[in-house]
């Protein structure tokens, strides 16, 4: 059949239902879309704040396409042959068709792009009501507005990958983010009919007269006919290559130079503003009136991790491949030159060099293994991670086989900044260096080409397993400086512990579900802070919880430690401090005459490999009392020790603690409390008082 002109090869009965639109299926479904959305106050008056116009693109402007080749003997897409014998005994019938034809479908992602964002004073009065075609937008300044520029659907644009072996870019034109499907049918029908026949006439007559006679025939009737169909469906994408932003009159422009050839996300971008506004040559006045070309674009340079890490990158590549092509480890920022930029513009295909004028430039290490044991802090951190406030035993024991998915996954490091003199706009030499160097917007940039960070500098992505011999350790590679590393992660994923350039520790340790800090210290290791809030699987009850719903009964605890194996290495000229806020009445029943009495003696103290160490009481807030404990001497005390806590019981007496804290006496903590729904109930500062939270019954605070 024939549509728009073109024979089609679909045909039958239900040709018809067939027909058109061509590749129906491939359409999107059907939806409302807008390319004009305007929002304002359902009032609008005297102090109406104005209207904001959001404008996209849709599919009207670039809708589906769709397209099929001719079927014509001159393309060679028809070619037929017919061979017909008349020859009396014998007859040759012979007719075939050979037929072939493409269908191509192009999508694209065009539909629902913002075109612009803009805001405008005044009240909103829509066009219908002006009269005369007029609009109601042209007429008026933005305040404020953002335009987006795109690629054209499938067009080429310029991807970067970076190879750290030999510190060098690729630079390339592609079609990132184009899919395409092709689907191909193809049939051959034959039909062929061969018929012999034979005749045999025998005549008798009398007198006996007999004759014979026979005749002979053979028939070939031969149909054949043979299809192919290639259709192809191609899925266009379309980027972000600029994003323009006027406020209040000044503009500015970010635009995206370069992609990253494996995900199509910027990785390469220049801002600037009306100042130096791209295409045009801006000037500016020197100290005595003279025009001056000024080149202020600012160029940013992001260095993917899946670049420098290989098993971070796309899974297609090794099925053992994380997939992980959002992080970054690196940035390089250069102001009014970068070399990257100008090897693109030349069509280079790849730049193998540094940067001049850098503003400044950053770069991670990761690494992985950090659960292997006797390297980090394994049997502190993974045994007693779940034991400080919750009864569950989820991983304590699990870890001695500890398995490699966990230990296969990357985190950071080190962070390293470049280091290096800055060029000097208040120093002139003209003898080296030119006078239009020394104005003021050129000061500040590093005055030396600087080289990318050498990831591979002394096998520095090893995992823990092997020995680490480069000079991270002492926190410089080269310029890089480190000014602090990472030392242990908790199994989800969150750092827990850091050191800085001093040898300074900062810790953080999590609730049980391993999702909010409970505190966090400085100077101080992951086992020589504990505070315990009793939010978990305590004997107590709201009605004595200092802070949140729960603390400890210290009348059913009597002689339990509270704190396991607290480990006094290396604290002796240190010290050790100790608060908690503790309850106490001699009765709670209203009639009795001790009710809401206190014990004037509790003689609270702690129990330390059997030495008894006083508390003083520093504080008190309603029916809770702050007691410390400063153990300054700890007179040969080492090693892992159970602390306890001891109390002068009168008789029918209860007593509570709550929010209990153990610290190096030179370290800095903050504590935290949350409520059931993970709201903060209290944060303690490091003089242990709280800042207590309310919130009202809709769960504003």
């Amino acid at each position: 059949y024939k549509q728009n002109g073109l024979v089609k090869l679909l045909n039958g009965k239900d040709s018809k239902t067939q027909e058109g639109p061509l590749g129906e299926n491939l359409y999107p479904g059907a939806s409302i879309g807008y390319s004009r959305i305007v929002t304002k106050n359902i009032h609008s008056g005297r102090t109406t704040t104005g209207y904001s116009v959001s404008e996209y693109h849709t599919c009207q402007e670039k809708p589906l396409s769709s397209d099929v080749s001719e079927l014509s003997k001159k393309n060679g897409t028809y070619r037929k042959r017919k061979l017909k014998l008349p020859l009396g005994f014998i007859n040759i019938d012979i007719n075939k068709a050979w037929v072939t034809q493409g269908y191509i479908f192009i999508l694209n992602d065009w539909h629902g792009k913002p075109k612009s964002v803009a805001t405008y004073a005044g009240n909103y009065i829509p066009k219908q009501l002006l009269g005369n075609g007029g609009s109601d937008i042209v007429s008026k300044p933005a305040t404020s507005k953002t335009v987006y520029n795109y690629s054209q659907p499938g067009e080429t644009i310029d991807a970067l990958a970076y190879n750290p072996s030999d510190n060098s870019f690729e630079i390339s034109k592609l079609r990132l983010g184009q899919e395409e499907e092709i689907a191909m049918y193809s049939s051959k029908v034959e039909d062929v009919t061969n018929n012999f026949s034979l005749e045999i006439d025998l005549n008798v007559t009398l007198p006996l007269v007999i004759s014979l006679g026979f005749s002979v025939s053979y028939s070939l009737t031969q149909s054949e006919l043979s299809q192919h169909v290639t259709s192809k469906v191609l899925r266009q994408s379309s980027f972000l290559l600029s994003t323009t932003s006027t406020v209040d009159g000044v503009t500015q422009t970010t635009e995206n130079i370069a992609f990253n050839k494996f995900t199509g996300e910027p990785v390469l971008t220049k801002t600037y503003d009306g100042f130096a506004s791209e295409g045009e040559e801006v000037y500016t006045l020197d100290s005595e009136g003279n025009p001056v070309l000024h080149d202020g674009h600012y160029y940013s340079m992001n260095i993917p991790a899946s670049w420098v890490y290989p098993d971070l990158g796309q899974k297609h590549l090794s099925p053992l491949n994380k997939n992980q092509l959002g992080m970054s480890v690196g940035n390089v920022v250069t102001y009014g030159k970068n070399e990257l930029v100008e090897a693109i513009k030349a069509n280079s295909p790849g730049y193998n060099g540094g940067f001049s004028k850098v503003v400044n430039a950053s770069s991670v290490v990761l690494k992985k293994g950090w659960f292997t044991p006797n390297v980090t802090l394994y049997d502190v951190i993974l045994r007693e991670y779940d034991a400080l406030n919750s009864s569950s035993s989820e991983y304590v024991g699990n870890y001695d086989n500890m398995n490699d998915e966990l230990n296969s996954n990357y985190y950071p490091y080190r962070s390293y900044v470049y280091r290096d003199q800055v060029f000097d706009a208040n120093t002139h030499d003209p003898a080296n260096v030119q006078v239009s160097d020394y104005y003021v917007y050129n000061g500040g940039v590093i005055n030396q080409s600087v080289s990318m960070f050498d990831w591979n500098k002394n096998n520095i992505k090893d995992d823990f397993s092997a020995p680490n011999t480069d000079a991270s350790v002492n926190n410089e590679i080269g310029n890089w400086f480190s000014g602090s590393k990472i030392t242990a992660y908790s199994p989800n994923g969150v750092a827990i512990a850091e050191e800085d350039i001093l040898g300074v520790t900062s810790i953080a340790k999590f609730n049980g579900d391993k999702t909010l800090p409970i505190l966090t210290a400085q100077n101080a290791t992951y086992d020589q802070v504990f505070f315990l809030d009793y939010e978990n699987g305590s004997s107590g009850n709201v009605e004595n919880a200092h802070t949140g719903r729960n603390s400890l009964d210290l009348v059913v605890n009597n002689g339990a430690s509270i704190i396991k194996d607290y480990d006094f290495t290396g604290l002796n000229s240190r010290g050790v401090g100790v608060k908690v806020w503790l309850k106490s009445s001699l009765s709670n029943i209203i009639s009795s005459p001790d009710y809401h009495k206190t014990n004037k003696s509790p003689k609270l103290n702690a129990i330390i490999d059997g030495k008894s160490y006083l508390f003083k009481k520093i504080a008190q807030t309603g029916e809770w009392s702050l007691y410390e404990l400063e153990i300054n001497n700890l007179e040969g005390l080492t090693g892992k020790k159970d602390i306890k806590l001891g109390y002068n019981f009168q008789s029918g007496e209860s007593v509570f603690i709550d929010d209990f804290r153990i610290q190096p006496l030179d370290a800095l903590m903050n504590c935290t409390v949350y409520k059931k729904d993970k709201k903060v109930e209290a944060q303690f500062d490091n003089q242990h008082f709280a800042v207590i939270y309310e919130y009202n019954n809709e769960g504003v605070l």
